[in-house]
């Protein structure tokens, strides 16, 4: 929208006078100026042809003219990821989308490539997004009720979408490299998951989770339903060498339902 008012210097403001502005008849109000208003509907520069009429003190009408510029710059759809730049699948990953000159809450978000869920978060402009299992990338389009009652499509953007990073694990509390004592660790360790360290998203509680592991004391295997160390694998490290290393690559669940695999060598 292009608003303006039209004045004219060393007039008395309580004399009405008239203007046509772009063709529209207009009158002055009662501050003494003529109030132009019109929806930019065409893009480029525009221009305002003003003819402005006032009264002579001999009752005769003076004219005056003068031409106005303006620019109408092509609307655009913006959407940022609140974190990065890049979706994760199986999560919700927040984001921003507004129309610059446009209310936030006559904008509107829709997924139009991909498979996901949407949803409104708190916030003007301010989404959830969770792209589904094996989804590579989602197209979302940006609308927005410039007019009343009409949406105009302002933007569509592609964002990638990748699988959660590989989780870190953790046996007895201890990560790869430490030096841990044979006892403490013959006496019953739990292995843990977790997104890796950095990693800014949140992630639902129990949602990353041990599923099986497999243990290797020196070069003996050892397998395990959960996330404990089973009787023979205990005793095996009860009994290891000076110098064998406990290896455990540990089956872990994501929260896009895709097991990925961690190791710990200890």
């Amino acid at each position: 929208v292009y608003e303006t008012d039209i004045n004219v210097a060393a007039y008395d403001s309580k004399q009405k006078f008239n203007a046509t502005v772009n063709g529209q008849q207009l009158v002055s109000n009662d501050s003494g100026s003529v109030h132009y208003r019109t929806v930019c509907n065409n893009v480029g520069q525009q221009k305002v042809n003003v003819t402005a009429y006032v009264t002579s003190p001999d009752g005769g009408t003076k004219e005056y003219t003068y031409t106005d510029n303006y620019f109408v710059a092509e609307p655009v759809g913006v959407i940022s990821l609140d974190n990065m730049q890049v979706m994760y699948s199986g999560i919700e990953n927040p984001m921003t989308a507004s129309v610059p000159g446009v209310d936030g809450r006559n904008v509107e978000v829709s997924i139009i490539e991909g498979q996901g869920k949407l949803n409104k978060a708190e916030g003007n402009g301010k989404y959830m997004i969770t792209p589904a299992n094996g989804c590579k990338k989602i197209v979302l389009a940006v609308d927005a009720a410039i007019e009343k009652g009409k949406k105009t499509r302002m933007n569509t953007l592609t964002f990638k979408v990748k699988p959660i990073p590989s989780p870190e694990i953790t046996v007895g509390g201890f990560k790869t490299g430490a030096k841990v004592s044979r006892k403490v660790l013959a006496a019953g360790v739990n292995v843990t998951a977790r997104a890796q360290e950095g990693f800014e998203f949140k992630i639902p509680k129990g949602s990353i989770r041990v599923m099986s592991l497999e243990i290797y004391v020196g070069n003996k295997p050892f397998n395990s339903t959960g996330s404990n160390f089973e009787p023979d694998a205990l005793s095996a490290i009860r009994n290891a060498n000076r110098g064998d290393n406990i290896y455990v690559t540990a089956k872990v669940m994501m929260p896009d339902g895709v097991p990925q695999n961690a190791n710990c060598v200890l």
